[in-house]
């Protein structure tokens, strides 16, 4: 540092230039005393340092006094500026342990705020890549069977023809018509099953942006029976020979039809609500290709709306206008018949679903909220302990500041030394996190089963974002400490610390209680969610889970070779039973049916389940009353119905054994109920069920339940699969455990759940930085007061004590200030569940003795230290 007589020898120089500008004359005043003072640092001597510093400036020998301009100006400044950069580096590096915990804390909090920002970005880009997406709307259908509202995404194939021909609004229309690929496709001399094949008009690659990769699409739509098929499709069936122009046949109706491939599309992208197991594209084909295979009579039929239209509306088109001509629409094409009504959903929404429709979204709206949430807390936490830990830090340079100020420093070169260094550090926590995203993404996408990607020049916004964000931060963190310490005279800056120390720790508290506040909610919540996520996975379903295998059935073939395939796989000994069934219980759909009660009961469509005599036993359900199907009884498989106890609450009947009622229009009578179980997932009530026998095997029995021996499972599924290739040699077998289905059922919440515990610990990790470095300065301001204590006799505990004290409080305070706000988000997160824990007291105290056990561990770890150290140490250095 340069004494006053080193800084006045330079200010003569100066003024010997005859600059004639006072400001220009400052400039270079401190150009030179800082250019000299990074030199003495190297060891030089005053004279020497003076001599390179003004060669430097003139390395001619000559300044042009008369002429210097904007651009010496300029040149000064970005000479003094990479002076500044010096004397920040050589400080982060002299306080390396607090430059480490915060950069620490900052490099956690933006790497957490990227993965969130690249999640949040990914949900909301459903279909965004579309031209004209905010444009495009699916037809979605709410019936009333009964007086009861049932929506879903299926319209009549005459929709489409009649918007386009009586609502100008509409721009575009196009039908989308899914078939059954329960069919084997011969290609390559090979049968291949589990693909999705559609039907559409020209339109639909207009409306969407579905590239073709290879081939010549152009002629798709002349004449039937051409095929586009996707990369991974091609590859697949055609291994690695050219696609394009080769023959695929089908079986439909008892005849075989030749289609040929013209074209290769590209894989439909992650983030559309097309590309799922229902609705994604494997092969695609035009409408007369499907009127050409189906012998399919239009009409406006309830019963055959199965597939999505959609459409496209002009420019500035009214969107509930266009919903009321639909609907007008319908009542003159279909008249008092009409017993559903349509209305417009925006593409962008389906996969959210932010609009709340009844039809069920694979995206959650509500996570994304929560995420987006949980990414500003934390980015509140790490800019928190930054700016705490940067101005606590700043109050043990007083004294340098102090004798800056004597040497003659002004309010200017503090405050830019000060932004500098914070800029430094924040730009390497910056860069330093980007690259922790880069190396912890893959991982990230594998164990939560997401496909986030991050490329730099993709998401220039986001980065745009966060240099502004941290530009701000170091503004204040750097800005603020140097403009306070420059208002204090010399004096007081050289006497003592003590006032700058008391008039900002009430501030300084306020954030560590925020930032404990935000660390306990966090804590609460992964605690609940949690115990949610075990109550689901443990709670008692009304069946037994564990062993059973249902294995999907061809239904097209089964009338012929069922009971062959029961009585081969029955044969094996680690099959304990077998039942033919529909839906799988808890992850299936359920069907429903017309049921006529009679007399003083309404009619309404309720769900159905058909099962065989041995489902009971197989799936270990208890009956409540009266019996299960019998063998021996021949009215059980026409007539036998077996309901719920749900279904009996519901309809209020006394004595439900005996009791008559149509099915479907087939006469029936419960002879049985059995005890409620969730054949649904847990989001829903127990509804009323009813479970019947048939004797077409084709189309109601679509899965055999097996229960199976605990053990040797992989020697049980091989004699499972030997023994139906014995009855469908061309059949993949296709096979999966309950429990297995169970888990997938929720496996939304299980990463909501993996995603809340992760950012949980960083949270904390964050928080128990800042506190890391405010305990330390804290000990550090009051070692003399520390050294005193040990020499009048205190003891270890005492010290502890001492130091523990005043932050256990902010702790405690920012705890219970949490609980408000994380009851608040609990209740509305497990209000989504029809069957949920009580969130009771034990989560908030397990979370509170956490947080503060957490806190003192941190505090203790330093105050431990501190105690220990030789006091002579402490009261040799005041």
């Amino acid at each position: 540092m340069l004494t006053k007589d080193q800084i006045a020898k330079i200010r003569r120089s100066v003024k010997r230039r005859g600059l004639g500008s006072f400001s220009l004359e400052e400039e270079l005043i401190d150009f030179i005393s800082c250019s000299v003072e990074s030199k003495l640092a190297e060891t030089l001597s005053f004279e020497e340092a003076f001599r390179l510093a003004v060669l430097e400036l003139e390395p001619d020998g000559v300044i042009p006094i008369q002429t210097i301009s904007g651009i010496i100006r300029n040149r000064l400044q970005i000479q003094m500026l990479q002076t500044y950069f010096k004397i920040a580096t050589r400080n982060l590096a002299r306080h390396r342990a607090n430059s480490f915990v915060n950069l620490a804390g900052l490099v956690l909090g933006l790497a957490s705020v990227l993965v969130i920002v690249l999640y949040v970005q990914n949900e909301l880009s459903y279909d965004d890549f579309h031209p004209d997406a905010d444009r495009l709307y699916r037809v979605n259908t709410t019936a009333y069977f009964m007086d009861e509202p049932v929506t879903f995404s299926g319209t009549s194939l005459m929709l489409r023809q009649a918007i386009l021909d009586e609502i100008p609004q509409v721009e575009a229309a196009v039908y989308k018509r899914s078939l059954s690929t329960n069919e084997p496709l011969k290609a390559s001399d090979k049968f291949h099953y589990n693909y999705r094949f559609s039907c559409v008009q020209k339109e639909f690659f207009e409306l969407f942006n579905f590239p073709v990769i290879e081939g010549n699409a152009e002629g798709f739509f002349n004449g039937p029976f051409n095929v586009l098929i996707s990369s991974s499709f091609a590859a697949r069936i055609f291994d690695m020979e050219d696609p394009v122009g080769q023959i695929i046949s089908t079986e439909r109706g008892g005849k075989t039809y030749r289609l040929t491939v013209v074209g290769v599309l590209a894989d439909l992208p992650e983030n559309t609500h097309l590309n799922n197991k229902w609705d994604g594209i494997d092969m695609i084909s035009s409408m007369e290709t499907y009127r050409s295979m189906y012998n399919y009579v239009l009409a406006w039929d309830i019963n055959d709306m199965n597939d999505p239209t959609y459409v496209k509306l002009r420019a500035g088109a009214d969107e509930k206008e266009v919903v009321n001509e639909i609907n007008e629409l319908l009542k003159r094409k279909v008249g008092e018949e009409l017993n559903y009504e349509h209305d417009l959903q925006p593409i962008q929404d389906i996969y959210l679903n932010t609009r709340g429709s009844e039809i069920d979204s694979e995206g959650d709206m509500a996570q994304v909220y929560t995420f987006s949430l949980i990414g500003l807390l934390i980015l509140a936490i790490a800019c928190i302990n930054y700016i705490n830990l940067t101005t606590a830090k700043v109050a043990m340079r007083t004294k340098e500041v102090g004798v800056r100020k004597v040497l003659g420093a002004r309010k200017r070169q503090f405050l830019v030394q000060f932004i500098v260094e914070a800029f430094l550090l924040s730009f390497a926590a910056l860069i330093l996190s980007l690259l922790v995203v880069g190396f912890l993404l893959p991982y990230a996408n594998n164990v939560l089963d997401l496909n986030l990607q991050f490329t730099f020049f993709e998401n220039t916004d986001l980065m745009i974002g966060l240099v502004l964000l941290l530009t701000l931060v170091s503004l204040m963190s750097g800005g603020f400490p140097g403009f306070y310490l420059s208002k204090f005279s010399s004096v007081n800056l050289l006497k003592s610390a003590i006032t700058i120390r008391n008039s900002k720790i009430s501030f300084r508290r306020i954030l560590v209680v925020f930032q404990f506040g935000i660390s306990a909610a966090i804590i609460v919540c992964t605690l609940v969610i949690v115990n949610q996520l075990n109550f689901i996975r443990n709670i008692e379903l009304g069946f037994d889970k564990e062993s059973v295998v249902y294995v999907a059935l061809p239904h097209r073939e089964m009338g012929e070779k069922a009971n062959l395939l029961k009585d081969a796989f029955n044969k094996i000994s680690e099959v304990k039973s077998a039942s033919f069934t529909g839906f799988a219980l808890g992850a299936g759909r359920a069907m429903a049916q017309h049921i006529q009660m009679g007399g003083e009961y309404d009619d309404s469509f309720q769900l159905t389940l058909p099962v065989d005599f041995d489902y009971a036993n197989t799936m270990s359900m208890e009956m409540q009353t009266g019996r299960w199907f019998d063998q021996s009884l021949a009215t059980d498989l026409d007539q036998g119905l077996v309901v719920n106890e749900a279904f009996v609450k519901y309809f209020k009947i006394e004595n439900p054994i005996g009791f008559t009622m149509d099915r479907a229009e087939q006469p029936g009578t419960i002879i049985g109920v059995v005890k409620d179980f969730h054949f649904s997932s847990l989001y829903n009530d127990i509804e009323p069920l009813v479970m019947h026998m048939t004797r077409d095997y084709s189309w109601n029995y679509t899965n055999m339940a097996l229960k199976l021996n605990a053990g040797k499972v992989e020697n049980t599924m091989v004699q499972l699969e030997e023994s139906w290739s014995t009855v469908f040699p061309n059949r993949p077998f296709e096979w999966s455990f309950l429990d297995t289905q169970l888990e997938t059922l929720y496996r939304k919440e299980v990463v909501f759940g993996g995603i809340f515990k992760a950012f949980a610990l960083i949270a904390i990790a964050v928080s128990c930085l800042g506190l890391l470095g405010l305990v330390s300065f804290s000990v550090e301001r009051r070692s003399r007061e520390i050294g005193i204590r040990k020499v009048l006799g205190a003891s270890i505990s005492n010290i502890l004590s001492l130091v523990t004290k005043e932050f256990s409080k902010l702790v405690i305070v920012g705890f219970l200030i949490s609980i408000p706000a994380a009851y608040f988000f609990l209740s509305g997160w497990l209000d989504d569940f029809k069957y949920h824990i009580d969130i009771g007291y034990s989560s908030f105290v397990w979370a509170g003795v956490l947080i503060l056990a957490i806190a003192w561990l941190t505090i203790s770890y330093i105050s431990v230290r501190a105690a220990k150290s030789n006091p002579v140490d402490a009261l040799k250095q005041e």
